[in-house]
């Protein structure tokens, strides 16, 4: 047993009071959740086993996510230039239609 582990569950116990909004009555839950997040750690994980694909398998899935990314940044460009297009268009339409009126000044008339 490490000579700290008791200063160090206290502090651990201590921080998870205080992410919980330090309530009352807690502090035998806190201190055990500190005791567990410490077996946690001390614990040695074992590697996660791999799960075993072919290799063309693999290469199909990031084939078509590769695919689906390029069809979707196309139709998203190609939105945009339809919309620019669009609004260019309305605007010169817009400005044929509509004839400039001639200032007058007060001293015109």
């Amino acid at each position: 047993m490490e000579k700290n582990k008791p200063l160090k569950l206290r502090v651990r116990a201590y921080h998870i009071w205080e992410r919980a909004g330090r309530p009352h009555g807690k502090d035998l839950d806190h201190w055990l959740e500190a005791e567990a997040e410490a077996a946690a750690e001390s614990s040695p994980e074992k590697p996660k086993r791999r799960t075993r694909t072919s290799k063309a398998k693999a290469t199909k899935t990031t084939k078509a996510k590769a695919t689906k990314a390029k069809t979707t940044k196309a139709k998203a460009t190609k939105a945009k230039t339809t919309k620019a297009k669009k609004v260019a268009k309305e605007s010169s339409s817009a400005r044929k239609a509509k004839p400039r009126r001639k200032r007058t000044t007060p001293s015109d008339s």
